[in-house]
């Protein structure tokens, strides 16, 4: 694979700018995606490219050809020197993911990875048991992210805007929850209790009172209040909720009373 660029002076291990080789230019990178610097000791760095920065010494403000382009006469582009400037997010040294303790030096070059055939040697994993594949990676079409099951219910949290696809991404993942590999022709599910104010997952439930299956699940229950009109039309896999007020004091019944 050919070499995209160079890396330039003033590297940390947090940044690093390169200029890209001509073969390069011209739209041939684009912001967003990743890269690999090639480091001395031949370690590997992950890199984000969060902007592109043309350069052209004909086109600076305040240049001597200032007066010409005011007055939009003709500027001998063609035998300015023009280049093409990166700056980088420094990620993870993969394969393993591990911090980046060393800054890229100059010289170092930049490589691009083909993301979608490279995930094992960008997050050090594979596809194995206890491991589901989500989504993926922004600008790729086929770059999905690996998530371990035992710290999906720890720290995970789903934000975004009205109508950006917060719904349509957790339905996803759910069902990816159903169907988690756990060695050969062998899927499981982990118990989720989801509740949903806007009926935006209703159609779990009435695909598993249809089909009798949803994946590994073993049981769908639509939990609705006594007097829904649900309890009415169908009683499968449909169960009451409600509070017991009997089991509340006086105090938190005159609280209740007066905040509602």
């Amino acid at each position: 694979m050919k070499p995209l660029g160079v890396i330039l002076t003033e590297s940390s291990t947090e940044t690093a700018r390169c200029q890209l080789y001509e073969h390069a230019e011209r739209g041939k990178v684009r912001e967003g995606m990743f890269l690999l610097v090639h480091t001395t000791g031949n370690r590997r760095i992950l890199a984000r490219l969060a902007r592109i920065i043309p350069q052209n010494e004909f086109f600076v403000p305040g240049d001597a050809w200032t007066e010409a382009r005011r007055k939009q006469q003709e500027i001998p582009s063609e035998i300015a020197r023009r280049y093409e400037i990166c700056e980088f997010e420094l990620l993870k040294e993969v394969p393993g993911l591990v911090d980046v303790s060393i800054p890229p030096y100059p010289g170092d070059e930049v490589y691009g990875i083909n993301v979608s055939e490279d995930l094992n040697a960008i997050f050090g994993v594979i596809r194995q048991e206890g491991i589901i594949w989500y989504g993926s990676l922004l600008g790729y079409e086929n770059a999905p992210i690996p998530l371990t099951i035992e710290a999906i219910p720890m720290h995970s949290a789903v934000f975004g805007v009205t109508g950006s696809g917060k719904s349509y991404d957790v339905g996803g993942l759910i069902e990816e929850l159903v169907r988690i590999p756990a060695g050969e022709n062998t899927i499981l599910s982990i118990p989720m209790v989801i509740i949903d104010a806007n009926a935006d997952y209703i159609d779990y439930h009435e695909y598993f009172r249809k089909n009798g299956s949803l994946g590994a699940c073993a049981s769908v229950t639509r939990y609705v209040f006594p007097n829904s009109p649900v309890m009415k039309t169908y009683q499968s896999y449909v169960r009451p909720i409600a509070l017991n007020l009997n089991n509340l004091s006086l105090r938190d019944l005159a609280e209740l009373i007066v905040t509602y």
